[in-house]
């Protein structure tokens, strides 16, 4: 069973009253972002085929496989590689699904990582794993979620994981924001998100 964060509520209850939004099913080469407006707080969720984020679903087993869920988790985690807002903001937390150390436990593991500023040192925040799907085989997703200050009116947010991840084609974008709700299809040659 399926259990939805609190970004995937927000944009799936928004969306109750007209369209008809659910997950996708796994599917190689596409991916999922959720985005959530709260004020000045955007909360943006993305996730990913393990295949196309690192190459494989199954855990890392050679010191090759090992670098490669470092490697990401450090992209990840800095973002500039993954996904640019445009206007003035601060990322203020990062947590994704890496690192996980039994896939096949009903209950999410997950790991978090806070940025730190001036106020929250210190802090951790935990949220959902690793996701299986069970059509044919056990597939595996990547979660990040992100959460960022803006002082500013956000002009649009731009996705730069597609240059890191050729084998990614697309991404199915839901967001509910202060100007509205609505989904878009980004990819290679549209990463950008405007409103």
């Amino acid at each position: 069973m399926r259990i939805m964060s609190k970004i995937q509520l927000a944009v799936l209850s928004a969306f109750s009253s007209g369209m008809c939004v659910s997950a996708p099913a796994h599917v190689h080469g596409q991916g999922e972002m959720l985005i959530a407006q709260e004020g000045q707080s955007w909360h943006i969720e993305l996730r990913l085929p393990a295949a196309n984020a690192l190459g494989f679903e199954h855990d890392a087993q050679t010191s090759a496989e090992q670098q490669s869920v470092k490697n990401l988790a450090h992209q990840l985690e800095e973002n500039a590689q993954v996904i640019n807002l445009q206007g003035k903001c601060q990322l203020q937390s990062v947590s994704h699904s890496l690192f996980t150390d039994d896939h096949h436990d009903e209950d999410e593991h997950h790991h978090g990582h806070e940025k730190e500023d001036n106020h929250d040192k210190g802090q951790h925040e935990h949220h959902e794993g690793t996701e299986h799907e069970h059509d044919e085989g056990s597939h595996r997703d990547v979660r990040v979620e992100y959460r960022f200050a803006c002082n500013d009116a956000l002009a649009g947010i731009e996705l730069a994981l597609f240059d890191s991840m050729p084998s990614l084609s697309v991404i199915q974008a839901q967001w509910v924001t202060d100007r509205g709700q609505g989904a878009a299809q980004l990819n290679n040659e549209q990463p950008k998100l405007t409103w």
